[in-house]
């Protein structure tokens, strides 16, 4: 099916992600409770990120950078400060449908830098498709990352469950609407600031996410999740419930 044909209702469609460059915007709106006090701050971030995707082969070839990152935060749960030089370049490679193969940055090297969590975000507008896509179809993907909390290196693993709800028009462009739960585990171990310190968490989460099946084109996506982190050191256990809603949408696509 080329670009611009009317898709069928109930499909099958053939997903693929299209070559070109993706401008995308991520705004992010948190609160972080610290149980042991019930003190609740909250932090919004906005990223700006490109992508360009290129097919090679069986696979799609990634490059892009993290434009810019800004970040707003109370003074109650102070954030960590890092010096991070934008952007930040990254690279790797998807097969057709958009499982990772390959997915690093050269600025990840440390939790010194924002960058490593920056990365992950990246990772978020990587949708792992099946190839055919019908109404109700289910699928299940999972990922192993590390991350960084503060400066502590943390291994973070996602299962997701899509499920292909429907077929909407949003201003006269056909889109499929995929509802996604998610559930995380998180461990880590480092020093905060000079104590050893162990982070363990789990949460949950909900997306709606919305792509264009004739071009694969990932449009817009908005969720929320719930976090439990607890920070152990030798004498100071600190437990926080983190709440995030999540919006990402696209700015720029491929004529």
């Amino acid at each position: 099916m080329e670009p611009g044909d009317e898709p069928p209702k109930a499909g099958p469609w053939q997903f693929s992600y299209t070559a070109g460059r993706y401008r995308y915007v991520l705004r992010n709106d948190a609160t972080i409770e610290a149980l042991a006090s019930s003190t609740i701050d909250s932090v919004s971030s906005r990223a700006y990120l490109t992508y360009d995707l290129t097919p090679e082969g069986d696979g799609v070839l990634i490059t892009g950078t993290i434009d810019s990152f800004t970040v707003n935060a109370g003074d109650s749960i102070p954030l960590p400060v890092h010096h991070t030089s934008f952007p930040i370049s990254f690279d790797g490679r998807m097969d057709r449908s958009g499982r990772i193969q390959e997915f690093s940055s050269p600025d990840t090297s440390s939790c010194g830098s924002a960058a490593g969590a920056l990365l992950g975000i990246a990772r978020e507008l990587l949708i792992a498709v099946p190839s055919e896509l019908t109404i109700g179809l289910e699928w299940r993907d999972s990922t192993s990352t590390t991350s960084c909390r503060g400066d502590i290196p943390m291994t973070v693993t996602t299962t997701r469950h899509h499920r292909l709800e429907e077929l909407i028009d949003s201003a006269g462009i056909p889109l499929l609407r995929i509802a996604r739960q998610s559930d995380v585990v998180m461990s880590g171990m480092g020093t905060r600031p000079v104590q050893a310190t162990t982070v363990s968490g789990t949460g949950s989460g909900s997306m709606e996410l919305l792509i264009e099946p004739t071009t694969g084109t990932f449009r817009h996506a908005v969720g929320e999740s719930l976090t439990t982190l607890t920070f152990d050191a030798a004498s100071r256990r600190e437990t926080f419930l983190q709440r995030v809603r999540l919006t990402i949408e696209l700015l720029e696509k491929p004529d």
